[in-house]
């Protein structure tokens, strides 16, 4: 069984651009780009004229970035195979704000369908403001709607990574702006590019690059000169995936940026070093990495360089290594778990930084664990097999990974499992209800043979059942995952899984195309739009999530602000905060957004139903405008779905006008 939750994102995803749907891995459907640029204008209808219209003053206008990049080389619509692409376009404005593009390729003509995050212009023109001011109106492109109501301008594009003026004219004051475009041609999808084009560079599959570590001879230009990288790197593949390991001549490094995703170092001694992940080889790959090393720290932009031609596979030894790496298990993301090799075919698990185990390959020789640990461990045998899931918020992974035959028994009984796979395969058997984790059926985990426990930390309430487990000769794992305040963290327990069950490749694949999905909405700028989660328990009171907690987290990552970042609350171990009612409406009442936590407190159907709780929620700014929703009970046992939640979440924050009938997973808006 192959789980669809990835494929799906990727349609959820495309409906967030130009045009819904796509022709291929990165080909939006020609069709709708059509239908975009044949619909009639609705710039001209009000009688505005562009035409001899003036052009707003330096100091009329924000302060304009740079959006060129160092070593940018043209690509010419004749290196690119006909068809239509998503791709990335950096403005040189704010206030010309571009949520998407479509670029149209035939015969080595480029145009390209801007989706536009606001409605302020009527036309633009493909030059500057004082060449539009002396044009004729007939040379103005007007704005059109896509069918979701947005504004679109199609343009002409003569290259890609080239600095290209673009007059954009503001309905509200009727004067030319100047803005600078670039369409980045390293975010078009390899399909894109014809073979033998300077821009393509090659690929791991073109290259036909087996699963293994290599070297490979890398350069680096940028910043002030003085800084360099150790070459050759490690470039270690899996799955088609190539992950190189970038260290700096210098210590000073605390996180890079590779296509707006933030790598941490790997490393806590000497200078700085970082796993990303490398697309194309042959081709400069723009990087930005912040230094501590001034007053302040401030990010600097930087292009790696890989060879293709300087691979070379890193030797017998460090092949054979491969599989346990100290870097290729350390985890990018989470915090709450942390693996490293110890022997052949023995890796060192590290729960919640006290608990520890040991997971060996079926028939690799254990340490003297005495000698090594200090103390004998749980030792957990892999590929793991008749499992006993009492951690509900693990069964997502297994099922991405395609692993649910490793799991024979469940804590949780089949009507409170959300994923239709799971009830299935209860129902015919395969998986089997063995009690709760407070009281599991030993007999029953006995006679399956039984090979690990996957308990929650509500086992921690329950020492006696964890000693009986244990006396049984069943290795008990505690899950963490939900202590992660990064997203990405949680999500990055599907390595730890992917381990256990030797399927390694698998979960570095959902875990790559998880960061990459989610690029788009980490590369806007947050909307400011404030979101309160919540909860009302039954004395009255209000739950909300604690400042950097997972929720918290997301509703950022999402593009809006949590209601109560900055308040400070007193500390404990929850992530959760009661407050009575009268301080939450302090605090949340000029909320943009309200969400209901249907996972605790039950899912509500209406707005009345919420205003029944307290009627202080009547004078709620996000009431009073309906924009409240409520999320689903299954929003905490899809931890591997985070992007998708984090996609859906970008589309309630952005789009507060969207239709309530238009269904989401994981959120309803009430009525």
């Amino acid at each position: 069984m192959q789980s669809k939750r990835i494929p799906a994102l990727f349609l959820l995803l495309s409906l967030m651009i130009a045009a819904c749907g796509r022709t291929g891995s990165g080909a939006v459907a020609e069709s709708t780009v059509t239908e975009m640029t044949q619909e009639s204008s609705t710039a001209a209808d009000d009688g505005t004229s562009a035409e001899n219209a003036a052009v707003a003053a330096a100091d009329e206008t924000v302060a304009q970035e740079s959006v060129g990049r160092e070593g940018m080389v043209p690509v010419p619509g004749t290196e690119l195979r006909d068809g239509v692409y998503e791709i990335q376009v950096d403005s040189s404005s704010s206030m010309f704000r571009i949520t998407s593009c479509a670029l149209l390729v035939q015969d080595g003509n480029m145009t390209a369908v801007l989706t536009m995050g606001g409605s302020g212009y009527l036309f633009v023109y493909p030059g500057s403001g004082e060449e539009a001011a002396a044009a004729a109106e007939t040379q103005y492109i007007p704005a059109a709607e896509d069918a979701e109501g947005r504004k679109t301008f199609t343009v002409p594009v003569k290259a890609l990574d080239e600095e290209l003026p673009l007059a954009a004219f503001s309905k509200r004051k009727e004067k030319w702006y100047d803005r600078t475009l670039v369409f980045r041609a390293d975010t078009l999808p390899a399909e894109a590019l014809r073979e033998g084009s300077a821009a393509a560079g090659q690929s791991a599959e073109s290259l036909r690059l087996a699963d293994g570590v290599y070297r490979v001879s890398v350069e680096l230009e940028g910043g002030s000169g003085r800084a360099a990288v150790e070459t050759p790197a490690e470039l270690r593949v899996s799955g088609g995936i190539c992950t190189a390991r970038i260290t700096f001549s210098s210590p000073n490094y605390d996180y890079m940026l590779v296509d707006g995703v933030r790598y941490e170092p790997v490393n806590t001694e000497g200078n700085s070093s970082f796993e990303i992940p490398v697309r194309y080889f042959d081709r400069k790959l723009t990087v930005y990495a912040d230094t501590t090393a001034m007053s302040t720290p401030h990010e600097i932009q930087y292009t790696l360089y890989f060879d293709a031609a300087s691979i070379e596979t890193a030797g017998a030894e460090a092949s054979a290594s491969a599989s346990f790496s100290r870097d290729s298990l350390s985890p990018r993301y989470a915090s709450q778990f942390a693996m490293e090799p110890c022997s052949e075919g023995c890796v060192l698990l590290t729960i919640g930084g006290s608990e520890r185990y040991l997971i060996a390959d079926r028939g690799a020789e254990l340490p003297d664990m005495e000698q090594r640990f200090g103390e004998r461990l749980p030792v957990i045998r892999r590929p793991v097999s008749k499992v006993y899931i009492a951690a509900s918020s693990a069964m997502e992974a297994f099922l991405q990974l395609d692993a649910l035959s490793a799991l024979r028994m469940s804590g949780t009984r089949r009507e409170d499992w959300s994923f239709p796979e799971v009830q299935r395969a209860m129902d015919e058997g395969a998986l089997l209800y063995a009690g709760k984790y407070s009281a599991p059926d030993y007999e029953r985990l006995l006679t399956e043979g039984c090979g690990l426990a996957l308990e929650s930390t509500m086992i921690y309430h329950t020492p006696a059942v964890r000693e009986q487990l244990t006396r049984l000769g069943i290795p008990v794992l505690v899950e963490r995952s939900s202590y992660e305040d990064n997203p990405l963290g949680r999500m990055e327990w599907v390595r730890l899984y992917g381990y256990l069950t030797g399927k390694e490749a698998e979960a570095e694949r959902i875990v790559s195309e998880s960061v990459a999905a989610l690029q788009p909405i980490l590369r806007e700028k947050n909307t400011e739009r404030s979101v309160a989660f919540f909860y009302v328990s039954a004395n009255g009171s209000v739950n909300v999530r604690r400042p950097g907690d997972y929720m918290a987290e997301l509703i950022e990552l999402s593009g809006g602000r949590y209601i109560f970042r900055d308040r400070k609350f007193q500390k404990s171990g929850n992530s959760g905060i009661s407050m009575q009612m009268e301080d939450f409406y302090a605090g949340a009442k000029d909320a943009d957004i309200l969400i209901y936590s249907g996972t605790i407190g039950g899912e509500l159907e209406s707005i009345r139903e919420l205003i029944e709780k307290n009627s202080l929620f009547q004078d709620f700014k996000a009431v009073k405008e309906g924009a409240v929703w409520c999320s689903g009970k299954n929003l905490f046992q899809h931890s591997v779905g985070v992007a998708e939640i984090i996609a859906e979440l970008n589309q309630l924050i952005r789009d507060p006008e969207r239709d309530p009938e238009q269904e989401l997973c994981y959120f309803r808006r009430l009525n």
